[in-house]
């Protein structure tokens, strides 16, 4: 099996697109644009950043509940662990059976003190795209993304966006 470059376009603005033909011999099997993203190889900088310019990222929450294996106060292992979901937003709360602490962690910060911001900045996105609400949240139920439902939208886009951008 081999892979050839053949050609390197540009593609969104900030993403570049290889064409790429992989053939097994000499019988061409595929010819795919292969994207990059040429910030994936950068570290991630957050400094300076406001919530809607800071990088975001998907985190499987196995992987997040790694990080809470102890008690935050006194690392006493295996704290009693809860989580709940809000629209984007990821709570997971544990409690020390030694030293009775709760440690309270939030996916996300708030706008305006009440508004999730990954909420409005999804609903925000997906206005400025012109992209079908119904097509994104079907995406990301297919992921297992935490998303919220549709009445969360236009109450933003009624309430918050419009208003805004008028």
């Amino acid at each position: 099996m081999q892979l050839s470059l053949i050609k390197s376009t540009p593609v969104c603005g900030l993403l570049k697109g290889l064409s790429v033909m992989m053939d097994i011999g000499n019988i061409p099997v595929i010819n795919l644009l292969v994207l990059i993203n040429p910030f994936f190889y950068n570290r991630v900088r957050i400094a300076e950043k406001d919530e809607r310019e800071e990088p975001k990222g998907f985190v499987f929450l196995s992987k997040l509940l790694l990080l809470l294996q102890g008690c935050h106060i006194c690392f006493t292992p295996n704290p009693e662990v809860m989580s709940s979901q809000t629209g984007t937003l990821l709570t997971i709360e544990t409690k020390c059976s030694k030293c009775k602490e709760i440690f309270t962690w939030k996916s996300e910060p708030f706008f305006l003190g009440k508004f999730l911001a990954g909420n409005l900045l999804l609903s925000f996105a997906v206005l400025c795209v012109g992209a079908s609400l119904k097509k994104v949240l079907l995406v990301f139920c297919h992921m297992g993304v935490l998303v919220y439902n549709e009445p969360t939208y236009y109450y933003h886009q009624r309430h918050l966006l419009i208003p805004t951008v008028i």
